[in-house]
Parts: C-alpha cells; sequence; structure tokens
C-alpha cells in the first residue's frame, strides 16, 4: 500500500490505517501529523490511538508553550488537553495499564494559566487556579506547576485562608529554585510575592523584617 492509498483509506474513516499513519509519520518525527491522525483515530474510538494521541497532544502543547513563552497558547490548547484526559481515561476503562495522566494533568494546568492571562478567555482565574491544584496534587509534580499555581493565587482577587496559607508555603518553597529547576521565569518575583505576603500578613504574621529581606533577594536577582 502506497502512502497516498493509505491516506484515502484513512480519509473514509478506516481507524487501523489512521493509527498506522501515525505510527509512520511519527517514525518520521513529523509529529504534528502525527498527532492528528492519532486523535482522528481515538475520536473514532480505536482504543490503541488513546494514550499515543493524549502523549502527543501533551508534548507538543509543552514544546508549543516553551518556544512561544505561552503567546501559542489559547483556550483551544485547554480543551484538547481535556478531551486528551477523556482518553486516558477511556484507555484505563479498557484495561490499558498507563500513569500518563499525570503529565498531561500538569501541561493543562499550566496551558490554563496561560489561557486565563489572555483578554476575551473563557478559562477563569478560578479555572487555573483548579487545574493547577490538581496538577500540583499529582505524584511528580514540577517545580514548574508549583510556581504557577503560587502565582494564581497570589494573583487571585480573594483567597480563602486555607488558600492564603498554602499560597504563602508555596512561595516560601518556590523561592529556593535556581534557574537550573526553572530557567523561564524571572525567579525574583517570587520573593517579590514573598515579601508581599509578609507585609500585608497573607497566609502569615506581618514581618516586615522578613518582607525586607525578601525585596532585597528579590532584587539580587534581578527583580
Amino acid at each position: 500500500m502506497t502512502l497516498e492509498e493509505a491516506i484515502e483509506l484513512a480519509n473514509q474513516g478506516n481507524l487501523e490505517v489512521m493509527s498506522t499513519l501515525a505510527s509512520y509519520y511519527y517514525d518520521q518525527n513529523e509529529y504534528r501529523e502525527a498527532r492528528d491522525w492519532y486523535c482522528r483515530a481515538a475520536d473514532g474510538g480505536l482504543v490503541q490511538a488513546f494514550i499515543p494521541a493524549a502523549l502527543l497532544t501533551s508534548m507538543l502543547s509543552r514544546a508549543a508553550r516553551k518556544v512561544s513563552g505561552g503567546d501559542a497558547i489559547h483556550d483551544q490548547d485547554v480543551y484538547g488537553l481535556t478531551k486528551a484526559l477523556q482518553w486516558i481515561d477511556r484507555a484505563k476503562a479498557n484495561g490499558v495499564s498507563t500513569d500518563a495522566d499525570g503529565g498531561v494533568v500538569q501541561e493543562r494546568a499550566l496551558c490554563a494559566y496561560v489561557a486565563s492571562k489572555k483578554d476575551g478567555s473563557a478559562i477563569t482565574a478560578e479555572n487555573a487556579i483548579s487545574y493547577l491544584k490538581e496538577g500540583y496534587a499529582t505524584p511528580d509534580k514540577t517545580p514548574e506547576v508549583e510556581i504557577y499555581l503560587a502565582f494564581a493565587l497570589y494573583e487571585a482577587s480573594q483567597l480563602s485562608a486555607v488558600d492564603a496559607n498554602l499560597c504563602f508555603n508555596l512561595l516560601k518553597r518556590c523561592c529556593s529554585y535556581t534557574e537550573k529547576d526553572e530557567p523561564d521565569v524571572n525567579l525574583g518575583i517570587l520573593d517579590a510575592y514573598l515579601g508581599c505576603c509578609y507585609l500585608e500578613g497573607k497566609g502569615c504574621s506581618i514581618d516586615d523584617n522578613a518582607a525586607y529581606e525578601c525585596f532585597l533577594r528579590a532584587e539580587q536577582k534581578g527583580f
């Protein structure tokens, strides 16, 4: 069967051929084509396509977010990752053993935070916090998830006492991170936010001296 014949069969709705095409494009390092065919097969209900469709959706989202600094991320990325999580659930329901969901949960959380900052987004700050908390609850959470949950909580217009305390403790923890842990974030802002928590008593007792020390560290880190 030629590539053209395979594409014709896939376009006629043959799910197995869609998966074969996806595998072919993956081997050629053409990951977007591979994702698109895996996603079409997964949408059609092909069990063996669920996990690769989810993983490629997450991988390409992460790559776009890193390369663009978040500019390429929009609401549809959050919706696509939500669908990816549904595919993982369907795979598990069909007896497929996988621990792939943690990374997809975290990627959706980070995309939701980025999308929530864009004008006209249907993803709200509350949505972003909810998704970030889910990412934070995963056993293999990354420093990036912790940092952006701290940001989202700090920037929230209103916080419960529990969330204020979580925000404060996350900021304290994240202030110990270095560029090796998270090279894409101006880490000085974490110290500045922590200093503001001490000034305002957000999640902690007011402590002007501690706030001053935080602001000094933020300045030293170039913030």
